[in-house]
């Protein structure tokens, strides 16, 4: 299911195993859900290219901590006019909340290292590694777990 596939939705039924019987919940009642491992919270962001502001959606929680970072799913339709045909795939965004903020930063591979180092310059170590390519977009995991583990 991709994030914005819940958001769509008026209402969410649940499947209680041991009764067999389900129920409906209105969707905009569920701040959070948790699908097998993967824990997903109701957050407002802002994408670009956007027309009406803020969305809300559900994201993926990948990273908990003073930065949390949260992955969200969408899909991407595009249609040949010659051939008639639709092509789609899914594309993910990376968003990071630090904690006691609302704000949250949408991290892409363009201007990576420049949109990073400025959200991260509190943690000069951080920083000089960004600075030094030895940390890149395809790092993003390993930078947010350093930055919990090691920066103020």
């Amino acid at each position: 299911m991709l994030n914005d596939d819940l958001s769509k939705e008026k209402s969410f039924r649940v499947l209680a195993i041991q009764e067999h019987e389900s129920i409906s919940i209105d969707i905009e009642k569920i701040k959070a859900y948790q699908y097998d491992s993967l824990f997903f919270e109701q957050k407002a962001f802002e994408r670009p290219m956007q027309l009406f502001g803020k969305m809300t959606g559900y994201m993926q929680l990948v990273f908990d901590g003073k930065v949390k970072m949260y992955r969200f799913d969408y899909l991407i339709q595009s249609t040949s006019s010659s051939k008639r045909m639709t092509n789609s795939y899914v594309q993910s965004d990376f968003y990071l909340e630090r904690e006691n903020q609302q704000q949250m930063t949408l991290v892409r591979k363009g201007a990576f290292r420049k949109n990073i180092k400025l959200y991260f310059k509190d943690c000069p170590l951080l920083v000089e590694q960004i600075e030094l390519k030895r940390l890149k977009f395809k790092d993003l995991n390993k930078i947010i777990e350093f930055y919990n583990e090691y920066c103020e």
